[in-house]
């Protein structure tokens, strides 16, 4: 309920002139520059640090007498007033962690994120990113800005026949580096990333020394479930936490272009890997992945570095913060 001018609230009791005196009751009129009053049952919400009140207030005494009085009060804000037996207590709302990204605390430990962009208890895992690497290697909402390494160039057409792709050189050592901060938390959570891309060429043990094309990574450390790499080895679809592995079964070929799902499903513990919209294979128990900090990647990452570089051209790179079912290509 949002106060108005005139808004009557039970919470002051002042000290008695006679025992039996109180103020039972106290009409306030507020005036704020930028400030809102909203109240419910007895407590006090706003915005600002500091209002200045003015308030009129009418007291009915026991005896039978009323006294008119005015009084400025600055109040100190605190987003929850409580009352108690002889006066009105003051509860801070904090949020422990505190809110990222644009959030804001809204009672205690509640964060309100910024719709439809992060997600979280306390915002920060983003809800959708997108790469599309047109002529930029920035997200779509300029929230994962990247950074090319030995200047990644782009490449037309794209897979929907118009636009650009990253292209990547495996020669050059060139790749995309997306700084922290912000985080891309994946922790203890589902999650779904998506890419299509088409290679110049694929490593195979079977026929050089490397194994590794390194789609995307996030590496805290590695040891099991802190160091994620999606990736394409000896030329099938990979997803790893590190120590804790999946391998397709689709043998991929160069100049092709694929859609490439990788997905976990944190609420049964399985890893997914998608070819073109098809389920390549799957995998439980798995995870969670555990990987706490540590930048993005894309074209590279430390596992088998520097011998892991993807070489062609990866486009429309997607994260979604949920383990998506249904993979479609365009």
């Amino acid at each position: 309920m949002i106060a108005n001018a005139n808004s009557t609230f039970y919470f002051i009791q002042l000290p008695s002139i006679q025992e039996s005196t109180k103020i039972v009751e106290a009409a306030i009129s507020s005036s704020t520059t930028d400030g809102m009053i909203s109240t419910t049952d007895g407590m006090i919400n706003t915005t600002d640090e500091v209002i200045s009140t003015t308030t009129s207030m009418t007291t009915s005494m026991v005896s039978g007498n009323t006294i008119a009085f005015q009084r400025l009060i600055n109040i100190h804000i605190c987003h929850i007033r409580l009352p108690s037996n002889s006066f009105c207590k003051c509860i801070l709302v904090t949020c422990n962690p505190n809110c990222l990204n644009g959030g804001t605390c809204i009672a205690m430990n509640t964060c309100q994120c910024v719709t439809n962009v992060w997600t979280g208890p306390y915002c920060q895992t983003p809800m959708r990113i997108l790469w599309a690497f047109d002529n930029s290697l920035d997200d779509l909402h300029n929230n994962f800005q990247g950074v090319g390494t030995n200047g990644p160039t782009y490449s037309s057409p794209r897979i929907t026949g118009y636009g650009t792709c990253l292209y990547l050189n495996a020669t050059s050592s060139q790749s995309v580096t997306i700084l922290a901060p912000p985080f891309l938390n994946m922790t203890l959570t589902s999650f779904s990333l998506f890419a299509w891309v088409k290679a110049t060429s694929l490593h195979n043990t079977a026929t050089d020394s490397y194994s590794d094309n390194v789609i995307f990574g996030q590496c805290q450390q590695t040891v099991q479930d802190k160091c994620l790499h999606i990736i394409v080895r000896n030329q099938y679809t990979y997803l790893g936490f590190f120590d804790d592995d999946i391998s397709g079964v689709t043998l991929l070929s160069t100049n092709t272009w694929y859609h490439m799902g990788y997905v976990y499903d944190y609420s049964t513990k399985t890893q997914y890997l998608y070819v073109n919209g098809v389920l390549d294979v799957s995998g439980s128990p798995k995870g969670p992945y555990q990987g706490t900090m540590g930048n993005l990647t894309i074209g590279t990452n430390v596992i088998y570095f520097p011998n892991n570089y993807w070489d062609g051209c990866i486009d429309q790179v997607s994260y979604a913060a949920l383990a998506k079912k249904q993979v479609l290509p365009l």
